[in-house]
Order: C-alpha cells, then sequence, then structure tokens
C-alpha cells in the first residue's frame, strides 16, 4: 500500500475504492503488485510512473486508469509537458487514435487538478 500511496496520496480513490467494493480480493491483489513491481529499486518510481502511463495510453485502458496513472506522474515529479509529449511519443508506435485519446483524457484531468488552462496554447 506504500507505494500507491506515493502514487496516489488520496489512497488510489479514483480506481481502488471502487475497486475493493466490486472485487475485494482482486482488489489485495493489485496492492500487492503494486508494491511488488513500484517497491524494485532498479528504476525510479518516477521513471514506473512514467512506462505505467504511456503502457496504459498504448493499450486504450479505461480512462480513469490512465487519469489514476497521470496523476500520479504529477505527484512524483513529471510535468505536464513532459508527460504529454510522452503521450505524443506513443502515436507513432500505439497508432494516434489511441495517443489522441489519452491526451484528451489526461487533459480533461488536468483541467479538473488547475494544472492545466482551458484554453489552447497558441503556436
Amino acid at each position: 500500500m506504500a507505494a500507491i500511496k506515493t502514487l496516489e496520496p488520496d489512497n488510489g480513490d479514483l480506481v481502488l475504492n471502487k475497486l475493493r467494493e466490486v472485487s475485494p480480493r482482486y482488489h489485495d491483489i493489485n496492492v500487492e503488485s503494486y508494491g511488488d513491481y513500484f517497491g524494485d529499486e532498479r528504476l525510479s518510481i518516477k521513471l514506473r510512473t512514467l512506462i505505467t502511463l504511456t503502457t496504459l495510453a498504448a493499450i486504450n485502458a479505461y480512462p480513469g486508469l490512465i487519469q489514476f496513472h497521470a496523476k500520479a506522474a504529477l505527484e512524483v515529479g513529471w510535468t505536464p509537458d513532459e508527460i504529454f509529449a510522452a503521450l505524443e511519443q506513443n502515436s507513432l508506435f500505439a497508432g494516434y487514435p489511441y495517443a489522441i485519446s489519452s491526451i484528451y483524457t489526461v487533459r480533461e484531468l488536468f483541467i479538473q487538478l488547475g494544472v492545466l488552462a482551458t484554453e489552447p496554447r497558441a503556436e
């Protein structure tokens, strides 16, 4: 659970509390898995967070899960621009539709969190 609290200080409310309601056993498996993978010190938790986010975006995962990991990426020190750059990189390998979907999903979250303006950037 310590790894999840690092990623999501609010105790993972976006995903894990809902998961606990639906499937307590699967919730427990997820908590244990997070501890195993995110506790492995061969890669920093910061890097693992970005890898996880881009992998979820590449497979067009559940938007709530993408938002959970995008928020976690902010928590461990990635900037919105760095996160968007990583999601844009996905378009080369996972395809434009998945990249666009994940970018809009993350954009919505960032607007809600107040870390991104609602107006598009001028080019």
